[in-house]
């Protein structure tokens, strides 16, 4: 326990937590971790523009399985890049809306084409604003050791 928290405090509210508060000597010591974590990273890759150095790393976030796509867009657009084809992201439109559906998997499996636009668009990498947010999942702490090593690599 860090200085100054007592036991119930969450780290909800500092919005800092430690990687020794997972791990100690190499060990898990977190066993309760029962919920996922969502990661949002916001980042600037450039200044007027996304630099053409950042292309590989593009890569390689839609490559790690922990990546839960990217929020960014242009002004007045915003979008939702969930892959990339060559130099080009492909990008959903988080303003279209649908209809809530019932939580039930026959019927997702059955009418899933129905929860999603019908189309992805693509846009060069280029042409974004540099501003992005990246979104990780980690749905346990074996995760969180993914997540490391692919900041400390890309």
């Amino acid at each position: 326990m860090r200085s100054g928290k007592s036991e119930t405090e969450s780290n909800f509210f500092d919005q800092k937590l430690e990687k020794q508060e997972i791990f100690s000597g190499g060990q898990l010591c977190r066993n309760d971790w029962t919920n996922g974590l969502l990661v949002l990273l916001p980042t600037r890759l450039g200044i007027k523009g996304i630099a053409k150095e950042y292309y590989d790393p593009l890569v390689a976030f839609f490559n790690c399985p922990l990546n839960c796509g990217i929020m960014g867009g242009r002004p007045r657009e915003a979008f939702y890049l969930v892959g990339m084809q060559d130099t080009h992201l492909i990008y959903l439109d988080p303003h279209t809306t649908h209809d809530a559906i019932p939580n039930e998997e026959h019927w997702i499996r059955k009418h899933h084409n129905q929860c999603h636009e019908k189309t992805g668009k693509k846009i060069h990498f280029t042409k974004l604003d540099p501003s992005l947010c990246f979104a990780f999942y980690l749905r346990c702490a074996e995760d969180y050791n993914t997540f490391e090593s692919f900041l400390v690599t890309n």
